[in-house]
Parts: structure tokens; C-alpha cells; sequence
């Protein structure tokens, strides 16, 4: 098939920016060219098997040759527009350091066979080996399920071109317990955990209840919505535990964060709830990288 001589628009960059504004644009009618210097889709929102992953920071690690980009029309009307992220980007001096364990000597590992099977010697061969059975993504994302990504993919019905798998359980880290916890999400995580006594789970389940219906929390929150989350949390009578989980893995905010915007934080996590599973997020089955892609599959 021949490649047209102009194009309405011509896109330069395949990361999700530069992607979704390409099938923006395609699905107003217009003809867009889409170019990308890489032999990846995605720019910084790509996923990479462990090997590719190898081979992208060691060329990161080169100097590049920057050479300066513009944007505007063209004398015969066609826009142009590039990747304006080029010069911004958070990716900067990548290193590869290899902290697996190495392959020991036949002699060695016989010696050891006792204490821990070969199969679990952890060994940068056998991640190279086995690197096709995951993707590492270099700005990994979760999408909430009510969230404006989500609602996108599924009205542009760009949604086709991906699969998506529902986060099963979220973990927090609480200090003065050993290990991770699990934080109770739904009514049925909140009654059948056995971290918080039945008190807390009482005194979680109101919160979250108020939280849902807002009449009665918005007028407590009229107090509290320039100070401190925590000083909120603390009036509702929540013990310290569910302080943390509602902080650090319900609002996901540091704990001095304003009331006013943890609770956003809060609402966006409940609202997301029961859409797709238990938990309220989902994520790529493949990596975020197949999002820039399934934009720029996009036909109209």
C-alpha cells in the first residue's frame, strides 16, 4: 500500500501523549501521519521484556544528540506537531547493575543442594532465560476503575484493543506490625480480616459508609478541609491502624496532606470500587505500554 503525499497532521512520537492525540485527531476525520525514531511504541510509557530492558538503559547511558524540534503549519496547510515531552524527560542517568545471585560452581552448588535446591538460585541467566514470561514497564500505572483513562477507553471504544486484569489485593506496610497487611476494602474484606478487631471494623465500615452517602461528612469536613487529614481521621475516633490504612492505601497521601484533597483522593477510591472486582483498581494485562498502542491502533 502506498503512503499518501500529505497528511492533515503529522504526530512525531508514539508515547501516550503524542498517541492519544493522534486518534484524537483521526477521529475528527482528519489523515495523520504518525512517526516515532524508535523501534518501540510508547517513548517513556513503554514495556519491555527483561533483555529489551537491558538493551534500552544501556543506550540510555550514551550521550544524545538533541536536535531542536518546532511546531507550526507547513506551506502546503499541514500541521505539525511534535513531541513536546522530548526535553523534559525523568529518565536520566540509567545504569545497569546486576544485584542477582551468580551461577556458582558445579562443586559449589552440591555443597549447598542440602541447604537450597538449584531451582531456587536466583541467577541473571534464568531471568534473561525466562524474560518473555513478563514485561517490565518503565512508568507502570494502575487505572482506576471510574477513573478518566477508563472512561475514555471504553467511550472511544479503544477498550477493544487491550485486555485488563483487576488488582486482587492491596498491601500496606504498617510499622509496628511484622510483614504486610492487607486493607480491607469492600464490606466483606472489612468483616472477615483479622488484623483489626471487631471495634475497628465498626468503626471503618461508618467511615466508609459516610464517605459513599457524603450527606452527614460534608458537614464535618467544613472544619477540617484546610487542616491536616490526620487531625480529621482522629475526630472521626479511628483508631491508629485504620488511620494508616485509610492514609497510606485509601487516599495514598502523605498524612499532613489537606482534608479537603485527601478526600478526593478518598472518594475517587471508593467510587472506583465493585466496577471490575473487590479492589478499585486494573491494570494492562500486557503493561501500560499497550496503552500508547491501542491509541495508535485507533480507526475510526
Amino acid at each position: 500500500m502506498e503512503l499518501d503525499s500529505s497528511f492533515d497532521v503529522v504526530v512525531v512520537g508514539t508515547g501516550l501523549t503524542e498517541s492519544v492525540i493522534a486518534a484524537a485527531v483521526a477521529r475528527i476525520g482528519r489523515t495523520v501521519l504518525h512517526l516515532d525514531c524508535t523501534d518501540y511504541y510508547g517513548g517513556d510509557w513503554t514495556s519491555f521484556s527483561f533483555s529489551r530492558l537491558v538493551e534500552w538503559a544501556t543506550k540510555q547511558r550514551a550521550p544524545h544528540n538533541e536536535t531542536p524540534q518546532t511546531s507550526g503549519n507547513s506551506g502546503d496547510g499541514c500541521e505539525v506537531i511534535v513531541d513536546c515531552n522530548h526535553k523534559l524527560s525523568t529518565i536520566l542517568n540509567v545504569e545497569v547493575i546486576d544485584y542477582t545471585v551468580k551461577e556458582e560452581s558445579e562443586e559449589a552448588c552440591e555443597l549447598e543442594s542440602a541447604e537450597k535446591s538449584e531451582s531456587d538460585i536466583f541467577t541473571f541467566q534464568k531471568l534473561i532465560e525466562n524474560d518473555r514470561k513478563f514485561n517490565i514497564d518503565l512508568c507502570p500505572r494502575l487505572l482506576f476503575s471510574r477513573g478518566a483513562m477508563v472512561d475514555t477507553l471504553v467511550h472511544s471504544n479503544i477498550s477493544r484493543y487491550l485486555e485488563f486484569k483487576a488488582v486482587t489485593r492491596i498491601l500496606t506496610y504498617a510499622t509496628d506490625q511484622s510483614g504486610l497487611l492487607d486493607v480491607p476494602c469492600s464490606r466483606c474484606d472489612i468483616f472477615t480480616n483479622k488484623t483489626i478487631s471487631v471495634i475497628e471494623k465498626r468503626m471503618l465500615m461508618r467511615f466508609i459508609t459516610e464517605c459513599m452517602q457524603q450527606n452527614q461528612i460534608l458537614t464535618d469536613l467544613e472544619a477540617y478541609k484546610n487542616r491536616p487529614f490526620v487531625e480529621f481521621l482522629e475526630s472521626k475516633g479511628l483508631s491508629v491502624a485504620l488511620q494508616g490504612f485509610i492514609i497510606n492505601a485509601i487516599a495514598m497521601c502523605d498524612a499532613s496532606e489537606t482534608t479537603e484533597k485527601a478526600m478526593v483522593a478518598v472518594n475517587q477510591f471508593l467510587s472506583s470500587l465493585g466496577r471490575f472486582g473487590n479492589t478499585p483498581f486494573i491494570f494492562p494485562l500486557y503493561g501500560s505500554g499497550e496503552l500508547p498502542q491501542a491509541f495508535c491502533r485507533f480507526v475510526y
